[in-house]
């Protein structure tokens, strides 16, 4: 997602956006799409616009640093979604639930609690949290503010190639 305007008075949002995306087909095959060309213009929101400069994100990849140079947190139907992304497609993204409290919970595939490791847009380029955990240090539903700590093995579902992440840590309001 790329925003290219905030309109903070008439409260609209406008920007692009693309993304790979799957399902299953009936057979219980991974079928892939690639969305590309997306396009959002004068969206309305409610509430104030969280300045991204207090949220932070930290990991490490395979054991080299990885330092987004944006980390953007969202909630959308009853999930928090928290991404820190680098320069073009490579991101690391959590979702969680919106109702999620302090503790550690264990990160699946599919389901509630996910990790993804994104290197790009090709179909070989996610890889989803197999196996980690990620704790939930505080969430304060009131100021939308959530900080945690995560590691996982992301795998990819069309290789046996797989990637480390350690030492994950965010504080971001959403």
């Amino acid at each position: 997602i790329t925003v290219t305007a905030i309109d903070a008075q008439n409260k609209t949002i406008s920007g692009t956006f693309q993304f790979n995306g799957g399902r299953f087909d009936d057979a219980g095959n991974l079928v892939m799409k690639k969305f590309t060309n997306g396009l959002f213009t004068n969206v309305s929101f409610a509430g104030d616009i969280a300045s991204p400069s207090s949220n932070t994100f930290f990991a490490k990849v395979d054991g080299v640093p990885f330092h987004p140079t944006s980390v953007n947190s969202s909630a959308l139907s009853g999930s928090i979604f928290v991404t820190g992304k680098k320069a073009g497609v490579e991101n690391i993204t959590l979702t969680v639930p919106s109702t999620i409290t302090p503790g550690t919970y264990q990160f699946s595939t599919f389901g509630e609690y996910i990790g993804m490791y994104i290197v790009d847009s090709t179909q070989n380029g996610t890889f989803n949290a197999d196996s980690g955990s990620f704790t939930i240090i505080s969430h304060d539903t009131a100021t939308k503010k959530l900080k945690g700590t995560f590691n996982f093995i992301g795998k990819s579902l069309f290789s046996t190639d797989t990637h480390t992440i350690t030492e994950g840590a965010f504080e971001v309001t959403y």
